[in-house]
């Protein structure tokens, strides 16, 4: 259909990544003093939906933030560049997911990712978003979330004829089922 605005829904985590440049370099038990502190929303779930509506797409994030001044930077950020945040949903007794980032001297680095809301992704949510799966041209699943609700998205778009495309990092650990991080795929993924 010529004219219409493509409608992409993005299924994944959301941080707010905290970098500072360390002049040394770190050791367990001792602090150094850092400079050029930075931070700003970050993960699969903020990134893909940028870049979608950056293209012109009409762009809907599905994911879990907790409350307080990181899920607003993370919101802040998604509005400014006219990302729908509908069906992003608080986790009231999870922090925000946090990415936080030392820079050495020389420019290398490593960091300390905790997942925090992005683990209490559930069925649920996805389902209250199905009417926007139902008419998107495709949906990006990054992988790097709770498993039900990964096979749930799979799901719902495959029922809509939505076209999916999915990450398949590893799922985190999804509250009270025993699974872990890292390790094989699950065959949910490919059998939906």
């Amino acid at each position: 259909m010529p004219g219409r605005t493509p409608k992409v829904v993005v299924v994944g985590g959301a941080y707010v990544d905290m970098a500072m440049r360390c002049g040394q370099a770190l050791t367990l038990g001792r602090s150094v003093v850092g400079s050029d502190f930075s931070y700003t929303a970050t993960g699969p779930g903020p990134n893909q939906a940028v870049e979608a509506a950056l293209c012109g797409c009409e762009v809907y994030l599905i994911g879990k933030l907790g409350g307080g001044p990181f899920a607003q930077i993370v919101r802040e950020t998604l509005s400014e560049f006219k990302v729908n945040t509908d069906f992003i949903y608080t986790a009231g007794a999870k922090n925000t997911g946090i990415v936080i980032t030392l820079v050495n001297a020389g420019g290398e680095n490593a960091g300390c990712i905790y997942t925090g809301a992005n683990s209490a992704l559930a069925p649920a949510d996805i389902d209250a978003a199905e009417k926007v799966i139902a008419e998107a041209n495709v949906c990006l699943i990054h992988g790097r979330l709770p498993q039900d609700a990964i096979v749930r998205a799979i799901r719902l778009a495959k029922v809509h004829g939505t076209k999916v495309i999915l990450n398949p990092a590893s799922p985190i650990e999804s509250q009270g089922n025993g699974r872990t991080e890292g390790g094989d795929l699950p065959v949910e993924y490919f059998s939906v």
